[in-house]
């Protein structure tokens, strides 16, 4: 219920919902609202210099399901954002973005392909769409929590940190919880 209320605020401050449309090759597309990419879970997620994932369902009345994985990983060296996009097509796409105004920008012009041509479309209800903002990969986590014990301790790989050493790393990488946005969208002309 929280969530609803989260969304509802969210799309009223910044006047954006996602928005469907059909695409030229019969599927639809999906353009992510901006607000999307400065809600603070979502930029403490995406600015944490691991691979933060973004995982979109769009579910029709039939329980049909469509979607795409976008994977967005801040390089503070470069000060850039690396995005990655897999879509219902199979369609890999990469860019190198830098800023989040241009990330929404980007997610803006409707480069989510998140339905099959194959699936027929109900025009008059409304689809499902659910975004999950997972942290980072568990393997990973491993590779991190694996090179700060090597760092701060002086192991070389496969030593066994210290009980010390294993409460600096419970501190330091934490398994963050995951965030949801749900929407109800009609499919636009």
């Amino acid at each position: 219920m929280s969530t609803w209320i989260l969304l509802l605020l969210l799309g009223w401050q910044h006047g954006e919902a996602p928005s469907l449309s059909e695409g030229p090759d019969r599927g639809l597309v999906l353009r992510l609202p901006g607000a999307l990419f400065e809600h603070k879970d979502v930029v403490k997620q995406i600015n944490s210099g691991l691979t933060a994932a973004l995982v979109v369902t769009v579910t029709d009345r039939e329980g049909r399901i469509g979607g795409a994985r976008i994977a967005v990983r801040y390089e503070p060296w470069d000060e850039v954002y690396h995005v990655q996009v897999l879509d219902m097509r199979g369609t890999e796409t990469k860019r190198v973005l830098a800023t989040r105004t241009e990330m929404a920008d980007f997610f803006k012009k409707g480069v989510l392909h998140v339905w099959s041509a194959k699936h027929r479309l109900h025009r008059d209800q409304p689809f499902a769409i659910r975004i999950k903002v997972l942290p980072f990969s568990q393997r990973e986590q491993a590779d991190t929590q694996a090179w700060l014990t090597r760092t701060v301790s002086g192991q070389r790989p496969g030593g066994v940190p210290t009980m010390g050493m294993e409460l600096i790393l419970e501190r330091s990488i934490k398994r963050p919880t995951t965030t949801q946005f749900e929407w109800k969208v009609g499919l636009k002309p």
